[in-house]
């Protein structure tokens, strides 16, 4: 919560100041917090307060419980993004011993260290986003409406006890989610490598799509309108990538990149795109190939990704280039046209290029 300069009022009526008891004892705040914000709803909460209700143990105490060196302890949550220094400030709960001892179960020959390590940086930095956006969300769609109504500070007592809430029960539903990811992506992993027997290469399609002019009506725009226009885009974007069997890999601005499993999977993503964003302010263009690449950290790396990037640059709007692997592997749904050679940044020589499109 924003802390603004507190007015001298009464902020709660008596039956409202027994809720708030109520609801910040179960969130596990003392008797001496709740009575400071009784008399100040407006101050801010310490995340401690918020979030750490079910964490009873000290690092000595994690490291105790888990058999780990403390050294091992610090870093392991460095690795996740989580450093910290005083051993006596941070508690941990259940899940964390749960997760020191997934770091040791993957440590113990099952990966060699460095690879290990990598793993973890990747789960801290994919959940340090969840989180990141999910706070941001709760000021901005939660909090808002609580301060343009005019401050209520029992509905932010509320809001809060039921945020917390929240982050509580998505640990437990991202488990059974997490699950569901996996088995996706063991079964895209292995289409991408039926054909090789090389395990870093990864076959498949990867395609990019920008939206013209939307740098320049983004300047025109206020925070507000901006923020609609890049939730629409982002929605749309994977509700279309998904829905075609993609993944959208990333967001780099006002571009999207997204992997599918085969040529015919790419090309109904990508041109779904194109169909998708079209109106007055904006144009989409796009770029699609299809071949091997490097994956690691749940990103995608080599020419094949380059040369798609490249592609989606040299398209005018409302079009997608493709390479010759989708040109030659796009079945009768689709048709490439021919559209020439170009030399594309970071390419020796010029590259033969098609346009995409659906079949008549």
């Amino acid at each position: 919560m924003a802390t603004i300069a507190a007015v001298s009022q009464e902020y709660f009526s008596e039956d409202e100041k027994l809720e708030v008891v109520r609801l910040l004892g179960e969130l596990g705040a003392s008797p001496e917090h709740i009575a400071s914000i009784l008399e100040n709803p407006l101050q801010d909460y310490p995340p401690s307060m918020l979030f750490g209700r079910r964490a009873t143990l000290s690092a000595v105490g994690l490291s105790s419980e888990t058999g780990m060196d403390l050294s091992e302890v610090h870093r392991l949550y460095r690795l996740c993004g989580v450093p910290f220094d005083d051993v006596d400030e941070i508690r941990f709960g259940h899940r964390d011993v749960a997760l020191c001892k997934l770091f040791h179960l993957v440590g113990a020959g099952f990966m060699p260290i460095d690879e290990r390590d990598d793993l973890f940086r990747l789960v801290g930095a994919s959940i340090a986003r969840i989180s990141e956006g999910s706070i941001a969300s709760y000021s901005q769609v939660v909090e808002v409406p609580i301060w343009d109504d005019g401050f209520s500070a029992i509905e932010s007592i509320r809001s809060l006890h039921t945020g917390v809430q929240v982050v509580e029960q998505m640990a437990d539903g991202i488990s059974g989610l997490l699950r569901h990811h996996f088995a996706e992506s063991t079964e895209r992993q292995r289409l991408a490598q039926a054909t090789d027997s090389n395990r870093l290469l990864y076959r498949s399609a990867v395609g990019f799509i920008d939206l013209v002019g939307f740098t320049a009506i983004s300047r025109k725009m206020s925070i507000e309108e901006l923020a609609s226009v890049v939730r629409e885009f982002e929605a749309r974007a994977f509700d279309i990538v998904t829905d075609f069997g993609g993944r959208v890999v990333k967001h780099i601005g006002d571009e999207v990149m997204f992997t599918a499993p085969t040529v015919e999977s790419g090309c109904a993503a990508v041109l779904g795109l194109i169909d998708g964003f079209s109106d007055e302010r904006v144009q989409p263009r796009g770029g699609l190939a299809f071949g091997d690449m490097l994956t690691r950290g749940g990103d995608h790396y080599g020419p094949v990704v380059n040369l798609a990037s490249r592609l989606g640059d040299h398209a005018v709007p409302g079009e997608v280039l493709c390479d010759a692997g989708v040109a030659e592997g796009i079945g009768d749904r689709y048709v490439a046209e021919p559209a020439g050679r170009r030399q594309l940044k970071g390419f020796d020589e010029p590259i033969r290029v098609w346009s995409l499109s659906h079949c008549p």
